[in-house]
């Protein structure tokens, strides 16, 4: 008598969120090619040519060249809100349950010699590179909260000073309302002049509007915030031409007590509050 056929374990598709945009435009390429790549397959497993532990595969592709789209805007780019910065970290985490999930069912497909033994590292390779994505995830969405607490508490200090009210750290908070302009052209005298005395760039840590301030619905075109203390040697210099040139700035000297707001100056007038931008709540900063 013929020895029955083996059951063996199939993994499980993955599937993209709903909660997870899809990409805005034309298709991207890699999503293009592996979703045609999952129809033409899914055609070769109705047509009985192919099993369907291919179609899973190809499922799985088409998901993760999303996801990896989706990570390409947000883990890899240059501006992030904090509401994208929320739907980052849960993406990560999803895909690393998802890789877990894979590693053990190619494990058993490989012990019962149904895959050979280098599915089993591919699979590995591909749960560390997701660990090492929700790592980096994590540090950028620590980042994202501190600059948008430091956006919220900076605007609040700079309109107290404006008004001439009562400024909560007496003494780490000075305005110089100079001539009340900044404009690109004293951007780039001050640029100049920095680089030209200490013989390296000015640390700028925001540079005009930004996708936090958008999201807290602060105008910031037109100012710039250096990284800088400002009674170190640096800060004592860049105040001095701020003053010099009438150019207005605040300076920012420690970071306040209970808020994420480090040492810093922020060149031009102070940020206008805008309309909210009703996407990016600020609810969703700091979880």
């Amino acid at each position: 008598m013929a020895a029955r056929p083996k059951t063996v374990a199939k993994p499980a598709p993955s599937k993209v969120p709903a909660a997870i945009p899809s990409v805005a435009g034309p298709e991207p390429l890699l999503i293009k090619m592996a979703r045609q790549n999952m129809e033409k397959v899914k055609s070769l497993v109705d047509a009985g040519i192919l099993p369907r532990l291919k179609l899973v595969q190809a499922e799985r592709a088409y998901a993760n060249a999303k996801d990896d789209e989706y990570l390409r805007k947000t883990l890899y780019g240059a501006d992030l809100t904090p509401a994208a910065s929320a739907e980052m970290l849960a993406l990560t985490a999803r895909r690393i349950e998802e890789h877990k999930t894979q590693v053990d069912a190619t494990k058993k497909l490989v012990e019962q010699q149904v895959l050979p033994a280098n599915e089993l590292e591919t699979a590995q390779d591909a749960l560390a590179r997701a660990e090492k994505d929700h790592e980096w995830a994590q540090t950028r969405a620590h980042v994202v909260e501190e600059l948008a607490a430091m956006a919220v508490t900076e605007q609040e200090y700079m309109r107290a000073a404006t008004l001439g009210t009562h400024v909560p750290f007496s003494g780490l908070v000075e305005h110089y309302p100079g001539s009340g302009i900044f404009t690109a052209v004293d951007r780039l005298r001050v640029q100049s002049a920095f680089e030209a005395h200490f013989r390296k760039a000015l640390p700028v840590s925001a540079d005009g509007e930004s996708a936090v301030h958008r999201a807290f619905g602060f105008d910031h075109r037109g100012r710039v915030d250096v990284a800088l203390t400002p009674d170190s040697a640096e800060g004592l210099w860049l105040r001095d031409y701020l003053t010099s040139h009438r150019i207005p700035f605040f300076a920012f000297r420690s970071a306040m007590a209970g808020q994420a707001t480090g040492a810093h100056i922020h060149i031009g007038p102070p940020s206008n509050k805008v309309e909210m931008v009703r996407q990016s709540p600020r609810r969703s900063v700091g979880g």
